[in-house]
């Protein structure tokens, strides 16, 4: 078994059954999750800013532009086909934790660079557990395909 632990702005693909993708303390980061349901391929995204500017030296997956292709590129690597048939996408995050941040919205951005860059290929969000103003824990048991998210005071729950 294989834990994929998602730094910021880090991009991870599997189809392995016995791997786990986490992103843990998701505040106003959004986790992007990817499947490729034909091929059981799962991916993932730690987007961290709505966007940046060209040429940034940071990871792909750092800006919600950059994210969605780098994610659907290396899953198409992996196996995946490249049209819109058998993908699903889920989001969690994008919260305003910080109350003295608040005013920069940077969370409800997140939320929403991230669906646009999804429209531009012509996505759609299968699920999603954002907003609000909790941090989360995200972890995706790939053979299970469920993804279940947690918070220290809230517990854990799913999200399919």
């Amino acid at each position: 078994m294989s834990v994929h632990c998602l730094g910021l702005g880090a991009v991870a693909v599997t189809d392995k059954a016995c791997d786990q993708i986490v992103i843990y303390g998701l505040g106003s980061c959004v986790g992007l999750f990817a499947h490729y349901a034909p091929t059981s391929l799962w991916g993932a995204a730690h987007v961290v800013r709505p966007k940046g500017a060209p040429g940034s030296s940071h990871e792909q997956g750092y800006f919600a532009g950059t994210a969605v292709p780098a994610l659907m590129n290396r899953m198409v690597a992996a196996g995946a086909d490249g049209g819109r048939a058998g993908w699903s996408f889920r989001l969690v995050g994008g919260a305003a934790v910080v109350e003295s941040l608040a005013r920069f919205d940077v969370g409800r951005r997140n939320v929403v660079a991230v669906r646009r860059a999804l429209w531009r290929v012509g996505a759609a969000v299968l699920a999603e557990d954002v907003g609000g103003r909790i941090s989360r824990t995200v972890r995706l048991d790939v053979g299970v395909g469920v993804l279940e998210v947690s918070n220290p005071d809230l517990g854990t729950w799913r999200l399919r």
